[in-house]
């Protein structure tokens, strides 16, 4: 059987569900006959790194210096022509990208070199929305021009496009006008509970925190980072002890903004 393969582009391995999301779903196809290759950047100063998420699955995990986060011209101009190599030297039959720079270089690198292809043998490009940048992170001139170039690239350069719920289906197809509807199809993120699978009887957590088995307990796991908005979550808590002062509240997790928040 003739080999198939998929070159998969995510931004940086860095602490969140997009990472371990492309290493599980890189796994899973391997074990159903794909070749698989990632290709990543580096994570920026002060975040954790996720790397060995890959590694320990045995991936073929390549670095592309350059590709981050950050708009810089010159970095990522050097990123997409380091892209469209990896693509020509792996041959994939598609390229999958993910988080919003290596979406952008990703599929602009497979549309250059689909321009020099025939028909016949084009590489297929489908990008994932983890979520989206598209509304309330950067000034509104900005937000614009991200916005016009997503519906360039979904029209012009991208097969496919997968969101991991309704919501954000509705908003890449109905509220921002993306794509057409029939090129957008919902993946429900998948998540790995195993680790969960030894976790104490309930209640074991409560006395450990030193809770009445009757207090109102609220928690909110992840990430700390300014994307998680831990900040409603402590105003929110300040409001509701006004009216509640039996009720606790509880941070699990780390990152970046730990300091800061405590």
């Amino acid at each position: 059987m003739t080999s198939r393969r998929i070159l998969r582009v995510i931004t940086r391995m860095n602490a969140g569900g997009p990472a371990r999301h492309v290493a599980w779903v890189s796994e899973g196809l391997a074990a159903r006959g794909w070749e698989t290759r990632l290709l990543t950047g580096d994570v920026a100063a002060g975040e954790d790194d996720l790397t060995g998420v890959a590694d320990g699955r045995g991936l073929d995990l390549r670095r592309v210096p350059g590709l981050s986060r950050k708009i810089d011209p010159v970095r990522d101009g050097a990123a997409l022509a380091k892209v469209v190599a990896a693509i020509r030297e792996f041959d994939p039959d598609i390229v999958h990208t993910h988080t919003t720079k290596a979406g952008f270089l990703g599929r602009a690198a497979t549309y250059l070199v689909n321009s020099t292809r025939g028909r016949g043998d084009r590489i297929r490009a489908v990008h994932t929305f983890h979520g989206n940048v598209l509304s309330g992170h950067f000034p509104p001139v900005r937000e614009r021009a991200l916005r016009g170039l997503e519906r360039l690239l979904a029209h012009a350069a991208t097969d496919a496009i997968l969101v991991l719920s309704p919501q954000q289906r509705a908003e890449i197809v109905e509220r921002f006008r993306i794509a057409r509807a029939e090129k957008v199809s919902i993946v429900p993120l998948a998540l790995d509970l195993g680790v969960f699978a030894s976790l104490p009887p309930r209640g074991a957590f409560r006395r450990e925190m030193g809770f009445g088995d009757d207090a109102f307990v609220v928690g909110m796991v992840g990430r700390i980072a300014p994307i998680k908005n831990h900040e409603m979550f402590l105003r929110a808590a300040a409001k509701t002890l006004r009216t509640a002062p039996r009720a606790r509240f509880v941070v699990v997790g780390d990152g970046a903004g730990a300091p800061e928040l405590e």
